[in-house]
């Protein structure tokens, strides 16, 4: 299925989303959002846009409460993949009954969706 990007956002848009979520964007994520779109491309249902990441808010799945979870995509089913702004790197996990590591950077994440890995091959090539 093919996707269009929606309208990149402005830098003020940015620094109020950083704000609302308390967390401070990397610069490829500022980059994706200002230069690319405002979500809608990448991979499954694309990335969320802005909004619907500072709807979702911060989420902590560890009992105490350490990791900073930030909704970036939906799979469907269920199926999220998340920043996790606790790490330096900016991992992405996958939420579904449990929580489990996705892809050791944003970066990285990124790249197999653009080098067509599909989801299965991305994370168990990572977690095993």
């Amino acid at each position: 299925m093919r996707r269009v990007a929606n309208p990149p956002v402005t830098l003020r848009h940015i620094a109020s989303g950083q704000d609302a979520l308390g967390v401070t964007f990397s610069p490829l994520l500022v980059a994706l959002y200002t230069q690319v779109g405002n979500g809608g491309f990448g991979p499954a249902h694309g990335l969320l846009s802005l909004d619907e990441m500072v709807e979702s808010g911060v989420r902590s799945y560890m009992p105490d409460g350490s990791d900073r979870l930030v909704r970036v995509c939906d799979w469907g089913c269920a199926i999220v993949s998340c920043l996790d702004f606790s790490r330096p790197n900016l991992p992405v996990v996958r939420t579904y009954m449990d929580i489990e590591d996705e892809a050791p950077s944003l970066h990285s994440w990124l790249e197999d969706w653009l080098n067509d890995r599909s989801f299965d091959e991305r994370f168990y090539s990572f977690s095993h």
